[in-house]
């Protein structure tokens, strides 16, 4: 084998024009004859690749380990349950204990306004004081009728007279104001609702709905006391037996009849319609508890402002009331004894 030789020394070693051509593919047979540490980079430059250092294929990922297989996947639980159904299920049932509780609830009863006077006690007998008051007040509100005979109706059709000793009786029927002034005093609580019938305004009407003991502890408290029947009728129809107490005028031809229709008018407003004696309002407005009384049963006289004129004679206008129940169309007036 022939072999070139060596350049001089210090001259620059240069690459023959050859060496800049690239090497041709390796032959096999360049190959066999190629030294065997020089064989790889050979087949890595032919193409044929190889493997790394690591021992990876070049292109492949790495592989885990044979010793750590993959884990698996956790395995699926039960499903978990939605609580909505049961918190809808707790309102309907809250709802409905609401419900049943609210209905099942007694109404409360309205309240009733309250009576001017909160207890009851029985009227106090006149004090010396309150009788020594009083007297000057009879003279002021009564009037003396005299001894006499007395017209007392019988039967229907048919009279009678009887003697009777002079006594007072009020003018006027008792009104709301002077019924108020006695239940504030004597802090009597009435067993009839009186308040009902006696709004401002209407202090000079006749009391009324009142029962017979009522007007029993009014009159008392007054120092005076209820006429029997033969004393009203006397001071209703004087000596002369008339049928009104105005005279014999039929109660619808002039302004006798105190009373409007379904109520009743401020006492004392039908001068017209006066007793002989001078006593007013003694047929109309209201009826009037009398002292005569028969167990639970009483006397009432006079008419009220819804009893038919024809009933109105006073022969007629008579009745007997229950004495425990008022009524909206039943007063009083009080009499006394005395010059």
């Amino acid at each position: 084998m022939r072999t070139s030789p060596a350049p001089p020394a210090g001259t620059e070693s240069r690459p023959s024009p050859a060496a800049a051509v690239p090497a041709a593919p390796a032959t096999p047979q360049a190959v066999a004859g190629a030294d065997p540490g020089d064989m790889k980079a050979l087949l890595r430059q032919a193409g044929f690749g190889g493997k790394e250092k690591t021992g990876q294929p070049k292109d492949r990922p790495a592989q885990p380990p044979a010793s750590q297989p993959a884990p698996a996947p956790p395995e699926p639980g039960p499903p978990e349950r939605s609580r909505a159904p049961l918190v809808a299920g707790a309102v309907v049932v809250l709802a409905l204990v609401v419900g049943l509780y609210a209905f099942s609830r007694p109404s409360p009863k309205p309240r009733r306004s309250p009576k001017p006077v909160v207890r009851y006690v029985e009227a106090p007998d006149p004090t010396p004081q309150a009788t020594q008051a009083t007297s000057v007040e009879l003279t002021r509100t009564t009037t003396r009728i005299p001894d006499g005979d007395a017209f007392l109706s019988v039967e229907e059709g048919e009279e009678t007279t009887r003697p009777v000793t002079g006594f007072r009786i009020d003018l006027n029927e008792v009104t709301n104001a002077d019924f108020a002034r006695f239940a504030s005093a004597a802090g009597y609580r009435a067993k009839g609702d009186w308040v009902r019938y006696a709004p401002a305004g209407r202090e000079r009407h006749p009391v009324r709905n009142i029962t017979w003991d009522d007007a029993e502890a009014y009159c008392k408290w007054a120092g005076k006391r209820l006429p029997t029947s033969l004393e009203w009728e006397y001071a209703a129809r004087g000596t002369d037996g008339r049928p009104f107490p105005w005279g014999s005028q039929k109660p619808e031809e002039g302004p006798f009849v105190p009373g409007v229709r379904n109520d009743t008018s401020p006492v004392g407003s039908r001068p017209a319609g006066a007793s002989p004696f001078g006593v007013l309002d003694m047929t109309g407005n209201v009826w009037e508890w009398t002292a005569d009384r028969d167990g639970k049963s009483a006397v009432v006289r006079g008419g009220a402002y819804s009893t038919d004129p024809v009933q109105l004679p006073l022969g007629q206008a008579r009745e007997t009331r229950t004495t425990f129940r008022p009524a909206p169309d039943c007063g009083c007036r009080c009499a006394a004894d005395g010059p």
